[in-house]
């Protein structure tokens, strides 16, 4: 059985759906929220 890595996975799935949703689609994808780290730092979600 071949192992696919992470970025394969995620080039397959981003791939599939941009398939399913056409030239002229775009997708919204929120982020997380704000979360409270420690007792005073709070840190902010990134995506890559």
């Amino acid at each position: 059985m071949k192992s696919v890595t992470a970025t394969e996975e995620f080039i397959r799935r981003r791939s599939a759906l941009m398939r399913l949703m056409g030239r002229d689609a775009i997708a919204i994808v929120p982020s997380a929220p704000v979360r409270t780290r420690n007792n005073d730092v709070d840190y902010p979600y990134r995506q890559d």
